[in-house]
C-alpha cells in the first residue's frame, strides 16, 4: 500500500495541479465553437432571398434531362470557406436552394427559392432549357398560413408535417427518370405525375406544401461513401461465391454473380457521376378540423414519393422524430 501511495499519490497531485490547463483547453473549445456559431448565424441572417413561381406551358415536351442540366449548373454556384477570414470572421457557410410545390385546394404551383445574388443565373438556366417558361417573382405564399401554431388552431385548422429521408443512406440511388420511359410504350409515365395527382385531389380548404432543400455538396464525400459501399458489396458477393465454390466441390450447382447483383453494383457506381447535393425533403398538410384527414397526412403524401422507390436500391421513408404530432409516451 505504501508503494502504491508513493507512486500514484504524487502523480495524482501533479494531475490536479494542472487543472488550469484542462480548464483552458475546455474553455478554448467552447469559445471557438460559440464564436463560429455566432459568426455563421450572422452570415445566415444577412441572406436575402428571392421567391419565383415557375409556370411551364402544358404543351411542354422537354425531357427531365433538361432539369438535370439545371441542377448541374446550380451545383457550380457552391460557395465554400476558402481561408481563415471566410471561416472565422465572415462565418461563411454553403448557401442552399429550395424547390417547392404547393397545392391550395387542388390548385398547384411550382416555386424555387434562391439567394438573391444567384437569382439571375438560375432564371437564365431555366430559360436556356425551357424557352417558353414563365418565371415570376412573387411574395412568399407561406404568409397565407398563420405564423404560430396556436393561431392555426384558433382558425379551426389542424396541421401535420414531417420529413422524408433515404432508408439505405446516400450511396444507394432511388428510381430515376430514365426508368419511367420505355421505347415500347406509346405514352411514358411522368416522374412527378403521382405527386401532382395526389395534390390535385385536395378539398378546396386543404393545403399541402412540399419543400425540397438542396445544398451543393462536396462530391468527394459522396464518391468516398459510394466507394466504401461498393467495396462492401463486392466483399459480400465474393464471400458468397467462396461458399458456393465450396458447395460445388460437394456436388453443388455452380453460380456466378447474379444479374441483380451486377445491376446493383452498376447503379451504385453510376451515382458517383452525378453532382452531389445535401437534400432535405419535408412537407406540411393543413386542413379545417372538420375535414382533416390524418391518414392522408401520414401516408398519402409519403405514398406519392413511393414511385421513386426501388426496394433493391433505396426508398423514401418518413422520419418519425420530425412528426408534428407527439404522444405522451414519445421520448
Amino acid at each position: 500500500m505504501d508503494l502504491f501511495n508513493s507512486i500514484f499519490q504524487p502523480l495524482g497531485y501533479a494531475i490536479l495541479s494542472l487543472w488550469w490547463v484542462y480548464a483552458a483547453v475546455i474553455l478554448w473549445i467552447m469559445f471557438t465553437s460559440l464564436w463560429l456559431a455566432w459568426r455563421q448565424f450572422l452570415f445566415r441572417a444577412a441572406f436575402t432571398w428571392s421567391l419565383f413561381e415557375i409556370k411551364i406551358p402544358r404543351e411542354n415536351k422537354k425531357s427531365p434531362k433538361a432539369m438535370e442540366h439545371i441542377f448541374a449548373n446550380i451545383h457550380t454556384l457552391r460557395n465554400v470557406q476558402g481561408n481563415f477570414r471566410e471561416k472565422w470572421i465572415d462565418g461563411e457557410i454553403t448557401q442552399w436552394f429550395s424547390f417547392e410545390i404547393a397545392s391550395f385546394g387542388g390548385d398547384i404551383h411550382f416555386y424555387f427559392r434562391t439567394p438573391t445574388r444567384h437569382a439571375a443565373m438560375i432564371r437564365a438556366n431555366f430559360y436556356a432549357q425551357y424557352p417558353d417558361v414563365e418565371i415570376i417573382e412573387v411574395d412568399d405564399y407561406v404568409r397565407r398560413v398563420p405564423d404560430y401554431t396556436y393561431q392555426i388552431y384558433e382558425k379551426g385548422y389542424n396541421l401535420w408535417g414531417a420529413e422524408l429521408f433515404l432508408l439505405k443512406g446516400d450511396a444507394y440511388p432511388i428510381r430515376i427518370y430514365p426508368e419511367f420511359y420505355s421505347k415500347e410504350e406509346e405514352e411514358n409515365l411522368d416522374p412527378i405525375g403521382g405527386i401532382l395527382e395526389v395534390l390535385s385531389k385536395l378539398d378546396k380548404d386543404e393545403i399541402v406544401m412540399v419543400q425540397i432543400l438542396a445544398r451543393p455538396a462536396d462530391g468527394r464525400v459522396l464518391v468516398a461513401a459510394i466507394d466504401a459501399e461498393v467495396a462492401k458489396l463486392k466483399e459480400t458477393i465474393s464471400q458468397k461465391a467462396s461458399k458456393i465454390r465450396g458447395e460445388e466441390e460437394n456436388g453443388g450447382e455452380p453460380i456466378s454473380r447474379t444479374p441483380g447483383e451486377t445491376d446493383l453494383l452498376k447503379r451504385v457506381e453510376a451515382k458517383a457521376n452525378k453532382p452531389a447535393f445535401d437534400v432535405m425533403i419535408r412537407f406540411v398538410y393543413l386542413a379545417p378540423k372538420s375535414i382533416y384527414n390524418v391518414n392522408f397526412a401520414k401516408r398519402g403524401i409519403r405514398a406519392a414519393f413511393y414511385q421513386f422507390s426501388a426496394p433493391n436500391l433505396n426508398l423514401f421513408v418518413t422520419n418519425p422524430r420530425t412528426w408534428t404530432q407527439a404522444w405522451i409516451w414519445d421520448p
